[in-house]
């Protein structure tokens, strides 16, 4: 309990950024060792995932990278922000030590964790990060259809022989390159239902572009969080999400329980977040 209000104290206190005249908001984390082992990986595959931020041409300029690992079980695969997970660790264990406060981590990352098979083969589980320590949003949906048309054009990645598919979901149009010579059929995020593992995959637009930067086999447990979660639906959850991005000071407020100002002023606190969807729709 004292790891956990300390962290939520940590993150109350994150003071907000600002880049290019917008505002950015860093996502929930949670103590690393509340999880339950679910699986062990036989593969560790990390992914860079260049994303741009906002849907407006203002901000065109204002992108976030974040480095995914995709651990690959026998029943279970788990994608997650690496980097995330580290500053999870690290501020765990000052907790431990005695710290009273850690520093945040304000960096941007991907705010989901996507759970294929789990609980049950067919399914994923996707827990969502909200705003500034506001806690976790959890559903579980059927595994998707990406509707993939694969095509004859090859190239390489990390040496590995690539084919491309054509894909779309919730909205987007994607653009995959997955190698036979790794015959599992995941990638990262939801991306999955190739005859071989995703290496690189964009929407048509750009918007979100994953390349795979390391395939390593190794033995790794997956985790998955145990800490507490709303349990929900995806539609209930986007409804809540889009609440956020709408009214991202009163929504973290409520949430919290605190007064947020913005700089040494209470001004200009009526304003909105928007936000790139990957699930356009």
């Amino acid at each position: 309990m004292r790891l956990v209000k300390a962290f939520l104290l940590c993150l109350s206190m994150q003071a907000l950024t600002l880049s290019a005249q917008m505002f950015i908001f860093p996502t929930s984390y949670g103590p690393s060792d509340k999880y339950q082992v679910v699986d062990t990986a036989k593969y560790e595959i990390t992914y860079q995932i260049a994303a741009k931020l906002n849907p407006n041409p203002k901000y065109s300029h204002v992108a976030y990278k974040d480095t995914q690992t995709l651990l690959i079980g026998k029943r279970i695969s788990a994608t997650y922000s690496r980097e995330l997970l580290k500053a999870r660790e690290k501020a765990d264990a000052e907790i431990k030590q005695g710290a009273e406060t850690v520093d945040s981590f304000s960096d941007i990352t991907f705010p989901e964790d996507v759970f294929k098979g789990y609980p049950k083969p067919g399914v994923l589980t996707t827990s969502y990060r909200l705003f500034l320590g506001a806690g976790y949003g959890q559903y579980t949906e059927a595994l998707p259809d990406f509707k993939w048309q694969i095509q004859s054009e090859t190239t390489k990645i990390l040496g590995y022989t690539c084919q491309k598919a054509l894909g779309e979901f919730r909205g987007r149009k994607y653009i995959a390159w997955f190698t036979s010579d790794i015959p599992l059929s995941d990638g990262p995020w939801k991306f999955c239902g190739l005859p071989g593992l995703i290496l690189a995959v964009q929407d048509t637009e750009a918007y979100f572009v994953f390349t795979c930067i390391g395939v390593d086999n190794k033995s790794t447990p997956i985790r998955f969080w145990t800490y507490p979660h709303t349990k929900s639906t995806r539609e209930k959850l986007r409804a809540t999400i889009l609440r956020m991005h709408k009214q991202p000071i009163l929504f973290c407020e409520q949430s919290l329980g605190i007064n947020i100002y913005i700089g040494n002023t209470n001004k200009n606190r009526d304003f909105s977040f928007p936000w790139l969807w990957l699930e356009a729709e």
